[in-house]
């Protein structure tokens, strides 16, 4: 690898906070006509460790069934992928 050193710019990444993972899923939600609640979008901004693909993978899969998601929906989104291997035999 050290023939790249010379070759290659370095770019470093920030993981974005809360406030502007909450923006921008309220921005996406909007564009997509999807009602969600600011209390839901906290729910699964909370939920997934700040992982904004993993929270748009969620409102994806929920926008095939339904356009209004309520924060009990939305707690069960982040949840059921937690406790479903200790529900399966």
């Amino acid at each position: 690898m050290r023939p790249f050193d010379h070759v290659t710019y370095d770019l470093s990444f920030r993981r974005p906070d809360a406030n502007a993972i909450r923006s921008r899923i309220m921005s996406i939600a909007f564009r997509e006509g999807l009602k969600l609640p600011p209390n839901v979008i906290d729910a699964l901004v909370e939920g997934t460790g700040s992982d904004i693909r993993q929270i748009i993978n969620m409102i994806s899969t929920f926008s095939v069934n339904g356009k209004n998601m309520d924060f009990d929906q939305g707690k069960a989104m982040w949840v059921l992928p937690f406790i479903l291997p200790y529900l399966l035999p």
